[in-house]
C-alpha cells in the first residue's frame, strides 16, 4: 500500500490472494530453488541460493503483485509431481509426437562450396573435400557408435516434462577433477583420441545449482550457476549441455531449479479440462436414460415399512428388458422414462481436445494419428505450420547444442575442427520428392528462356544452379565451363538451351521471339 507522509511503497507483512494468505516467508519458500536430489540440503548453501534477490526488490515486487490481486499463482510444479504427470497418456503423446517430429530426418553434413577466386588450385579444392569428407565419416560413424540421436532425443522428452536436461560430456576424468573447466580446443588433454568420450543424460532432479551472481545483470553469468551440483558431485559448467525448450523470465529463473518451464506443466490444465469431461461423457452414456415407475408411496414416506414397495422394485428389476412386458397396477402405478439430451456433449469434449492439441501447437492429426470425427479438417495451411514450427525447433533449440557436440567429437577423432564442414537440419516435408523436381524443371525452363533472350549469359546461370541448394548442382565449379558453352543462335534450335551450354555439346539454338520492351 502507498503511504502518502512518505511517498513510498509499504509492504504489509501478511497478503492475501483470493481466500489465502501469503507471509513474506511464504512467498520467498515459493520461489526459492526447488528441492533436489543434489545439493547439500543441510548447509546454508541450499537456503541461501537467492539471498541476493531479497535485496534486488525481486521479492517486495512477488509482494506487492499478491497484494494487489495481479498475481496468477504460478509456481514450479515439483520434481516429484512432475515425475507423476509424465505417466499421462496424453501428456507423454503430446510430448513425444513434437520431439519424434523434430529427429524425424535428422541432419545432414557437407562441405562448404569454395568462395575463392578463379585462380583456386582446383587440386586443392579436391584434396580438401576428400579430407573434410573423411572426416564427416568419423562423425557419423562415432555419432552412431554411441547412439547419438537416441540421446538427443531421451534429453528433449525429459525437458519436456521436467523443464530442462543436461547432458554430461564424460571424459573419464575422476570426479574431483569434474569441477575444473573442460578445454574445448585442439589443446585439450583430456580430449585426445584413445580418451574416453561419451554423452550421458542427466535429469534435472539429480542437478542443483551452485554459486551465481544475481546482482549484475550485465554481467555474462547472471542468474547462471558457474557449476553445479550432480549428486553431490561439483561438475563445471562446462562439463555440461543446457537442454531448454521454454526458458523463464529471470524473476521465476531461482524457482524452476534456473532451468524452463515444463511443457508438461503447461499441457497440464487444458488435459484435466479434457480428461474430466471425458469421464463426466462416460457417465451420461450409462443413466442418460432413467426409467421411473410411479406408485404408492403413503406408507414409507409416513415412516413405515418399506418391504412391499422394495419386492415391488425389485420385482420390476428382475423382470425389465427389452423383451418382456412389465405389469402394472392400472389405477396406482405408471411408468415414465426419462431421457437426459446428449446434444452437445461430444463437441464439448472434442474441443476440450481442440485445446490440448492447439497448446501443444500440433495439428490433431499429428497429435492423434487420424482426424475424429466431428473435428475440422486439417488442411495443408496447418500442416505447412507445424513443418514451419519444427524447423524453427531444431535451428533454435538443436543447433547450439549439437555443435558442441560434433565440435567435440572432431577434436577426439581428428585432432581438429575442420572450419569446412557444416551441417543443415533435413527439412520436415523433404520426403516429397516429386515436389521437388517439379521446382527444377520450372527453374530449368525459366533459365532456358532468360539465357535463349540474351537477358542473362550461360555463366550467370551456371552460378545460380551452384547457389541454389536444391538444384543438386552445388558441387560444380563456378569457373570450370564446359567447351563450346556459348550457343549459336544462328545456327539450329535447341530444345533446352540450357542444357546444351552447359554439357559441352555443339548443339545451336536460336532465340525464340521476345517482345521489345
Amino acid at each position: 500500500m502507498l503511504d502518502p507522509s512518505k511517498k513510498t511503497l509499504k509492504i504489509d507483512s501478511s497478503l492475501s490472494y483470493g481466500k489465502a494468505k501469503y507471509t513474506q516467508e511464504q512467498i520467498r519458500a515459493m520461489f526459492k530453488p526447488p528441492v533436489t536430489l543434489a545439493g547439500p540440503h543441510d548447509s546454508d548453501l541450499y537456503l541461501a541460493q537467492d539471498s541476493q534477490l531479497a535485496d534486488s526488490g525481486y521479492y517486495n515486487l512477488i509482494a506487492h503483485s499478491f497484494a494487489l490481486g495481479q498475481m496468477p499463482f504460478v509456481q514450479f510444479a515439483g520434481y516429484g509431481a512432475l515425475s507423476a504427470m509424465s505417466t499421462d497418456g496424453m501428456l507423454r503423446n503430446c510430448i513425444s509426437a513434437v520431439v519424434r517430429d523434430q529427429l524425424k530426418n535428422w541432419i545432414e553434413f557437407k562441405v562448404k562450396p569454395s568462395d575463392k577466386d578463379g585462380d583456386t588450385d582446383a587440386v586443392l579444392d579436391d584434396f580438401k573435400k576428400e579430407v573434410s569428407d573423411d572426416v564427416i565419416a568419423k562423425i557419423e560413424a562415432f555419432s552412431k557408435n554411441i547412439n547419438l540421436k537416441k540421446k538427443i532425443k531421451k534429453a528433449f522428452e525429459i525437458d519436456g516434462y521436467m523443464g530442462g536436461c543436461f547432458i554430461f560430456i564424460d571424459t573419464g576424468v575422476p570426479a574431483e577433477e569434474r569441477a575444473i573447466p573442460l578445454d574445448i580446443s585442439e589443446k585439450s588433454a583430456e580430449l585426445k583420441h584413445g580418451h574416453k568420450l561419451d554423452f550421458k543424460i542427466v535429469e534435472p532432479i539429480n542437478c542443483f545449482p551452485g554459486t551465481y551472481n544475481s546482482s549484475d545483470p550485465l554481467a555474462d553469468n547472471y542468474l547462471n550457476p558457474d557449476f553445479w551440483w550432480v549428486l553431490g558431485c561439483k561438475v563445471h559448467k562446462s562439463r555440461l549441455i543446457r537442454i531448454v525448450s521454454n526458458e523463464v523470465v529471470d524473476l521465476l529463473k531461482p524457482a524452476f531449479n534456473f532451468l524452463g518451464l515444463p511443457q508438461a506443466q503447461i499441457l497440464w490444465d487444458y488435459v484435466i479440462h479434457f480428461n474430466d469431461n471425458r469421464h463426466s461423457s462416460n457417465k451420461l452414456l450409462k443413466k442418460f436414460s432413467t426409467t421411473v415407475m410411479k406408485t404408492k408411496m403413503t406408507d414409507v414416506l409416513n415412516g413405515g415399512v418399506a418391504d412391499d414397495l422394495d419386492r415391488r422394485v425389485d420385482y420390476f428389476v428382475q423382470n425389465r428388458n427389452n423383451d418382456s412386458v412389465t405389469v402394472i397396477d392400472k389405477d396406482l402405478e405408471d411408468i415414465v422414462k426419462l431421457e437426459t439430451p446428449l446434444s452437445g456433449v461430444d463437441t464439448i469434449t472434442r474441443q476440450s481436445l481442440e485445446y490440448v492439441a492447439a497448446i501443444n501447437h500440433t495439428p490433431a492429426v499429428v497429435l492423434l494419428g487420424q482426424s475424429p470425427n466431428g473435428f475440422n479438417a486439417t488442411g495443408e495451411s496447418d500442416l505447412k505450420n507445424y513443418r514451419d514450427l519444427i524447423d524453427g525447433r531444431n535451428e533454435d533449440l538443436l543447433r547450439e547444442p549439437l555443435t558442441t557436440i560434433f565440435n567435440l567429437i572432431q577434436i577426439h577423432e581428428c585432432g581438429r575442427i575442420d572450419p569446412d564442414i557444416e551441417f543443415s537440419f533435413v527439412p520436415f516435408d523433404k520426403s516429397d520428392e516429386n515436389i521437388e523436381a517439379q521446382t527444377n524443371n520450372l527453374k530449368a525452363d525459366r533459365y532456358s528462356k532468360l539465357i535463349a533472350s540474351g537477358v542473362i549469359s550461360p555463366e550467370e546461370a551456371r552460378r545460380n544452379l551452384i547457389n541454389d541448394k536444391d538444384s543438386g548442382f552445388n558441387d560444380l565449379n563456378a569457373d570450370d565451363l564446359p567447351e563450346n558453352n556459348v550457343p549459336d543462335y544462328e545456327d539450329d534450335l535447341s530444345e533446352n538451351p540450357l542444357m546444351s551450354s552447359l554439357s559441352g555439346t555443339n548443339q545451336s539454338v536460336t532465340p525464340p521471339d521476345v517482345e521489345e520492351p
